[in-house]
């Protein structure tokens, strides 16, 4: 496989929604969809309900401006990087896949390779936004009062000081990779057991193949996560 057919290859597996959640765009949830702003410079897009995507897709789509964005698009839209540094990032967040042959940048450590369909089977959400307190500063500021004029500071009656405002963010905000990779540990070990127990008690066939299939995603989580840890505890 030449370089062009691993880096189609690339794109081909990515899951948009992972891809967008790492790199702290915000998402809405609307039925089955998921919408945000528009990614592409010359769109200026103010209002998320053109640009969407859905649970496994490998792209978003614009409504306006009638474009499939994919992975390295949304990489490059979003963080102003060449194509070849949004490949390399894509690439690390896809695990490293060894299809593609991309150069390691000297010291880089590699990134955990689960996808996040696997985080969801676990039970792991990974947040996009959180709501941040405005503050009194900012709600006195937004009203036009001076910190000279009346009623500047607080005023027990009003309940403006409650509104928040959205903060862009990624699970790296809030956690360690190493932490994740110990939480994804426990979570398929649990995952593995309640499996076990199922198995036990069901005879319908098909259920006990969906049920083999669940053990073979935990298995792989499992020792992805072991090889991840090992890997930062005993770096080449």
């Amino acid at each position: 496989m030449n370089k062009i057919e691993g880096v189609n290859l690339l794109v081909d597996n990515a899951d948009i929604g992972f891809v967008a959640n790492s790199i702290g765009i915000e998402t809405v949830k609307r039925g089955s969809s998921y919408f945000c702003l528009c990614p592409i410079p010359h769109h200026h897009d103010e209002h998320a309900t053109n640009c969407f995507f859905k649970d496994g897709d490998n792209y978003m789509y614009c409504l306006v401006c009638h474009k499939t964005i994919d992975a390295i698009d949304l990489i490059r839209y979003t963080k102003g990087v060449p194509f070849y540094e949004a490949v390399r990032e894509l690439w690390e967040l896809s695990g490293c896949p060894d299809y593609v042959k991309i150069d390691e940048k000297k010291n880089t450590k590699k990134n955990l390779p689960l996808d996040y369909k696997t985080l969801r089977f676990l039970g792991i959400t990974l947040p996009s936004y959180i709501p941040v307190p405005v503050g009194i500063d900012d709600y006195n500021r937004n009203a036009g009062r001076k910190k000279n004029q009346e009623k500047y500071s607080y005023m027990s009656n009003s309940l403006e000081y409650v509104r928040c405002k959205r903060e862009r963010v990624t699970w790296m905000d809030f956690i360690s990779t190493e932490s994740l990779a110990e939480m994804v540990l426990n979570r398929a070990k649990e995952k593995m057991k309640a499996i076990q127990v199922c198995f036990r008690n069901i005879e319908d066939p098909y259920m006990k193949k969906i049920l083999r299939e669940e053990w073979d995603i935990c298995v792989k989580a499992f020792s992805d996560c072991q090889n991840f840890l090992s890997s930062q505890n005993n770096p080449v």
